[in-house]
């Protein structure tokens, strides 16, 4: 996370993601709201966010991690939001990041699910939000400040963007929100759980200094 000025990590051999970290989708019929109506929905609902004790706490301990308190990314990273036309929790969702986009205005924001239809594609671009055109599997390097944004990703893919920023000043600059690391070690034994995702893991147990 941003603001840990002491942030210490302990160095391990680099490894690869598991092949088990790309999942291929079979795209399902869209029975969704058409590209307008969606866009429309998606604004909605951020307007009702932004008005709720949520989100003003939410705002709050984002500055919380900062180093002056002042929020700043110069790209936001979203993937795995489902299917935001046709899953109410997947379009209040991508309205929560609507809100954020326009609280702090970062110069990229870019998002990604293999299981966006084109109705859904247009409606995100119409807002606003820069559709990445490939899979990454969320391996993406970042090299400025990042948020990544991965409200519904399974732990194969937060491994995968922690392995693509193995490196303690691409950290530095990675801030996450998404499900707690910390979660994972009540479901997997301790074997397991080094296994398939190492890079979580090694996160998890690193020291770190107030």
């Amino acid at each position: 996370n941003r603001g840990m000025e002491e942030f210490e990590i302990v160095k391990y051999r680099r490894r690869k993601p598991t092949k088990r970290a790309i999942i291929k989708h079979t795209p399902a019929e869209y029975t969704g709201a058409p590209t307008n109506e969606l866009c429309q929905k998606i604004k909605l609902a951020k307007g009702h966010i932004c008005k709720t004790p949520f989100y003003v706490q939410f705002l709050r301990q984002m500055e919380s991690i900062c180093n002056d308190g002042r929020v700043y990314f110069s790209e936001v990273l979203c993937y795995g939001i489902g299917h935001v036309g046709m899953c109410q929790s997947a379009l209040h969702q991508v309205a929560l990041l609507l809100a954020m986009v326009e609280e702090w205005k970062p110069p990229h924001t870019w998002i990604f699910d293999p299981v966006l239809q084109p109705e859904e594609t247009r409606a995100l671009e119409a807002i606003g939000l820069e559709v990445i055109p490939k899979n990454e599997a969320c391996r993406r390097t970042v090299e400025t400040e990042t948020l990544a944004y991965m409200p519904h990703c399974g732990r194969a893919m937060y491994n995968n963007l922690l392995w693509a920023n193995w490196d303690k000043e691409n950290l530095r600059h990675l801030t996450i929100i998404g499900n707690a690391f910390s979660s994972y070690t009540t479901r997997l034994t301790t074997k397991q759980f080094q296994e398939e995702s190492w890079y979580i893991s090694a996160v998890s147990s690193c020291p770190t200094k107030s």
